[in-house]
């Protein structure tokens, strides 16, 4: 950390010893009783206009003139003023001499302004209620220490209001979207859904394996909520969500972390198309309501684009797109064309053989996706990209399929359900093929689940969101770790503070 930190602490535990002895433990204060929220005040002024008032928060400034002292106070979110002088502050004393930048306090006082117009509480009296026992930096670290924010994710948000608001607008869109299919008849199911499994399905994923201590057993983390709430569909709940933490053993880079929170939602006796406008109005409808906007910008590479996020988006196929965008109809191509396509371009598959499906959609990815700026919906994938998925009608080889894309980002999966048992299981067969091939990500085979259609599945509509991803588009955010409170990172359980605090106390 910051030069001089064993000084500091050093001086801290020094100011907390004597507090302690001299006045009493602010570490054994159990309550500190709140008239109003800094908030409450700030936002109804003239209300609390010489009104006495008991506020509570964190000391970030001090600017100490004499017999007089200014405290910003930090309370959720909001900052207010509070002057203590040695007139009109029972304890000035006390508080000139014990309280310290960071110092958790409790104020009681008059609401009023300073000569320059600033509201501020005036303390008659004030307290400790937590000790400091080092000192926020007055700036973060930087960006060489970017990776320092994340760690300390607790210092991040009390130095930096945008990052705190990030946070507070994620909650909000979580909530929106909650509400959004509550009131329209569908039920949360998010504390259902096992976060362990003894099959993972319902993504192509690496899962996290653990064992199972009393069961002598390997299980796996949840990759996805898929499967369970197609079981309570079966079951005869007709509409079904979930928002629940999904574990990937795969890449950290700037759109992926290894945990991340999932929504998805299932509407019997409905489609693709029915939840591919849920998205787009879900989605417009928390920018409008919680940014205040539908129109976001957003730099990629030296250019900076503008899209407005109002629905209907486009909807377009993918085969369509790639003969766009690489110049080849995958649709009508032979396989020996796609493979030297591949070749051409130094494409490589995830399997170690030549898999037609799996080639269109690298093709896909490598030509198409950076190229999908404005809001849209890619129809129509082939099926061997998902077990999951109803087969087209007119063409089985492509399932009914959709992802939305905003900025070259996927953000959302949209799937018209399997419910024939019978392909189901023969799909279900193919991917343990796939497996034995190399394809790790290949989804298990999960009889169990197969099982469950043969009772009967109803026609389903089902849809999947990326929480982070949609907030990365929302808040022009260019790191998914921006937008995840605790990102993964490689573990480091050191501290210098730490270590100082150990060798003067114990």
């Amino acid at each position: 950390m910051s030069y001089g930190l064993k000084e500091d602490i050093l001086n801290r535990l020094k100011v907390y010893k004597e507090l302690k002895e001299k006045i009493e433990d602010p570490f054994l204060i159990t309550k500190f009783e709140i008239s109003n929220s800094v908030e409450e005040i700030i936002k109804n002024q003239e209300k609390f206009f010489n009104r006495k008032v008991k506020v509570a928060g964190r000391i970030l400034t001090i600017r100490r003139h004499g017999n007089l002292i200014f405290y910003d106070l930090y309370s959720n979110g909001y900052k207010i003023q509070l002057a203590v002088s040695k007139d009109k502050t029972k304890n000035f004393e006390y508080a000139k001499e014990y309280i310290q930048r960071g110092d958790i306090v409790g104020c009681e006082g008059n609401v009023g302004k300073t000569i320059k117009g600033e509201l501020t509480i005036f303390c008659e009296e004030i307290k400790i209620l937590a000790k400091a026992l080092f000192t926020l930096p007055d700036k973060w670290f930087g960006l060489e220490d970017i990776e320092e924010r994340y760690r300390k994710r607790h210092i991040d948000v009390i130095l930096n209001e945008n990052v705190r608001r990030n946070f507070e607008i994620k909650v909000k869109v979580i909530q929106a979207f909650r509400n959004y299919l509550i009131n329209r008849g569908y039920l949360d199911f998010s504390t259902e859904i096992p976060l362990i499994q003894p099959i993972y399905g319902g993504a192509y994923a690496k899962p996290f394996i653990t064992y199972v201590n009393d069961l002598k057993e390997n299980w796996f983390l949840s990759i996805s909520p898929e499967i369970y709430l197609k079981m309570l569909i079966i079951s005869g709940f007709d509409k079904v969500f979930a928002i629940t933490k999904n574990f990937r053993n795969e890449s950290i880079d700037v759109t992926h972390n290894p945990e991340f929170t999932g929504f998805e939602w299932y509407e019997a006796y409905a489609d693709r198309e029915s939840k591919l406008k849920e998205i787009e109005e879900m989605i417009y409808l928390a920018a409008k309501e919680i940014l205040g906007k539908t129109t976001i910008k957003r730099k990629i590479g030296n250019k900076e684009y503008e899209i407005d996020l109002k629905p209907p988006w486009k909807r377009e196929k993918m085969v369509d797109l790639i003969a766009q965008y690489a110049g080849i109809d995958v649709e009508s191509a032979s396989d020996e064309k796609i493979k030297e396509f591949l070749e051409k371009n130094n494409i490589q598959l995830k399997v170690k053989e030549y898999n037609r499906g799996l080639a269109i959609e690298e093709i896909f990815e490598t030509f198409v996706e950076k190229n999908l700026i404005e809001p849209i919906f890619v129809l129509d994938y082939p099926i061997e990209t998902t077990p999951l998925c109803k087969p087209l009608k007119d063409n089985p080889d492509f399932v009914e399929r959709a992802e939305g894309y905003i900025f070259g980002m996927e953000i959302s999966n949209v799937y018209s359900e399997l419910n024939n048992p019978i392909i189901q299981n023969k799909l279900f067969y193919e991917q343990a093929k796939m497996r034995e091939l190399g394809f790790e990500e290949a989804h298990e085979y999960d009889k169990i689940f197969v099982e469950a259609m043969m009772v009967g599945m109803p026609p389903t509509g089902g849809a999947g969101l990326g929480i982070e991803r949609v907030l990365m588009i929302l808040l022009e955010l260019y790191s998914i770790k921006e937008i995840i409170y605790w990102p993964m990172l490689k573990r480091k359980n050191e501290s210098e503070a730490v270590d100082i605090l150990t060798k003067e106390t114990i």
